[in-house]
């Protein structure tokens, strides 16, 4: 049942999220790095749903490294109620680094949404085996749709 819950908030994150793969338009060199969201539990592997499993509800960000390329959990840890999620606002080579920047996004003050425990995340894929970082931006408060 946790596993099905979890599932459930993965896709429902993924959807809200889309899943990205970065191009450089402008044609220029490009800081931006190739990822992509991950949003079927077993496209990530064995060690990454142990950490999962064992931050889900406390959150944080996690790095495990595969054969040519990353998994980064960011988890929000738990939420009193559903409307809660991770928007990826960048994913780019920074000193050396790759430098994920996400936003929590959080549903309006007076908004309907599911009265659940929620612990709301996301798995990226990251093609690149430079050192990760994660950092929080602002959140996003989510307009109610009426």
């Amino acid at each position: 049942m946790k596993r099905l819950l979890i599932f459930i908030l993965v896709a429902h994150i993924g959807l809200l999220a889309g899943c990205f793969q970065n191009e450089d338009a402008g044609g220029g060199a490009s800081n931006e790095v190739d990822y992509s969201i991950i949003q079927a539990e077993e496209n990530v592997p064995e060690e990454m749903k142990e950490i999962i499993d064992q931050n889900m509800e406390k959150g944080g960000s996690h790095v495990v490294a595969g054969e040519d390329a990353q998994f980064v959990f960011i988890g929000l840890g738990e939420r009193r109620t559903g409307g809660y999620g991770i928007h990826i606002s960048s994913v780019e080579v920074v000193d050396e680094n790759i430098l994920i920047v996400y936003n929590e996004t959080k549903p309006s003050e007076g908004s309907m949404t599911i009265q659940a425990i929620t612990y709301p995340y996301v798995v990226l894929k990251v093609d690149s085996m430079l050192p990760i970082k994660a950092a929080a931006g602002e959140p996003i408060v989510q307009e109610a749709e009426e």
